[in-house]
């Protein structure tokens, strides 16, 4: 919702609305220069920052791994890092074209390695499978979202703050949800079935909400050193071993 705030005796129309739902927000937050955390640790993980939050770097360097700060766009190959982790950040998913084109491409690699995404970067991850995105009428903001997981259908307290969303019905036959909103029913995570590519719309990062799903950064790294220890198959339970 658009809104300007005006000194009396100013006429409103002299001032224009700033529209952010047509700007590419991303550009504008993401590190311009690439930056590494825990140069001695493994393994080497590379985060594309769309806005990400500190402590999901914070989450990924306690659990041992290199973690590679790369801008939005930046080109991904696949040869420079063992996982791919895709962080979360503000606006619609569908400015950030760079970011899709470049996820699109190592989906479709045949050898693929581990991909991790959270709120954007989950949102980003679906488009760039070939499932389409949707702006909600009401965001879910808030520490207490309870999110059902697929296979278990237990129900966890999430915490979320997102005002678009990923059309679970537009996601390609090798993509499955992985968790759904139970107060609104929208998708909360993708999961391949049979590529270690996996997302969550929540944050199971945030400090200053319920931390229960945090052990998914331990899921993710555990994918990635199986896979550099050689098992190549589809994630390690995927995120199921968190929960």
């Amino acid at each position: 919702m658009l809104g300007k705030i005006v000194a009396e005796g100013t006429m409103p129309e002299s001032f224009p609305f700033h529209d952010p739902n047509v700007i590419n927000l991303v550009k504008g937050v993401s590190i311009k220069e690439p930056v590494v955390y825990n140069q001695q640790g493994t393994p080497s993980i590379v985060c594309v920052d769309c806005g990400l939050k500190f402590n999901q770097i914070r989450c990924l360097v306690t659990r041992g791994a290199k973690v590679t700060v790369v801008p939005w766009d930046h080109p991904l190959r696949s040869n420079e890092y063992d996982g791919l982790f895709i962080s979360n950040g503000p606006g619609d998913p569908t400015q950030c074209v760079a970011t899709i084109t470049n996820l699109r491409k190592l989906i479709e690699e045949e050898n693929c390695k581990p991909a991790f995404g959270i709120c954007l970067g989950h949102q980003l991850l679906s488009l760039a499978a070939g499932a389409k995105s949707f702006k909600m009428s009401c965001g879910n903001r808030s520490h207490n979202q309870p999110c059902t997981h697929h296979g278990t259908e237990r129900c966890f307290i999430t915490t979320q703050n997102h005002g678009f969303a990923v059309n679970a019905e537009t996601l390609p036959a090798d993509w499955s949800p992985l968790f759904t909103n139970a107060n609104d029913h929208t998708n909360e995570g993708i999961v391949h079935q049979k590529k270690p590519f996996f997302s969550v719309q929540f944050h199971p990062e945030h400090m200053a909400g319920p931390r229960d799903l945090e052990d998914l950064f331990t899921v993710f790294l555990d994918a990635v050193r199986d896979w550099k220890a050689g098992e190549r198959g589809a994630q390690r339970g995927g995120p199921e071993g968190a929960v």
